[in-house]
């Protein structure tokens, strides 16, 4: 490693606007060589930070200026990042009118044996129910859940 002094390495920086690689070559190192030793220097890291503070200032500040300027692509990034709280933002958009309308619920399952014992009585059904296994069709014993076999008769 040549022999790099905390003023040439921020002097670097500073010329360079935080730019690693740049820095390197003007003081004849390897970028990895002015990491370590920016690392190791609280100044140099203070620095550099700034700098990369710096830079996100500008970049705020033209997208401030296309935001007045009313530029659609700086307005959408606007209001897609920093419009959340007001309700901007990503959201899924229908592809048709179908996809609009709900699907209509579940039915509960009481709800469904109540329409089911309903249409029995309409159709004059004979099947009953069963507690807690279904339906018994008359002339036939549960032999277990969902079987049935005729009764001896």
């Amino acid at each position: 490693m040549n022999a790099l002094t905390e003023a040439a390495v921020y002097s670097a920086l500073k010329r360079t606007s935080g730019n690693l690689t740049r820095s390197a070559r003007l003081l004849g190192v390897t970028r990895d060589e002015i990491v370590a030793y920016a690392a190791a220097r609280p100044l140099l890291r203070e620095l550099l930070d700034d700098i990369r503070e710096a830079a996100v200032d500008d970049a705020e500040a033209g997208l401030r200026a296309a935001v007045a300027q009313r530029q659609p692509w700086a307005i959408e990034f606007v209001l897609e990042t920093l419009g959340h709280p007001r309700g901007y933002g990503e959201r899924e958009q229908p592809i048709d009118e179908t996809d609009q309308i709900p699907p209509p619920p579940e039915p509960e399952p009481a709800a469904t044996l109540v329409r089911f014992l309903q249409a029995c009585e309409r159709e004059r059904c004979s099947r009953k129910p069963v507690a807690g296994i279904g339906f018994q069709a008359e002339g036939l014993e549960e032999t277990s859940p969902g079987q049935a076999q005729r009764r001896p008769g």
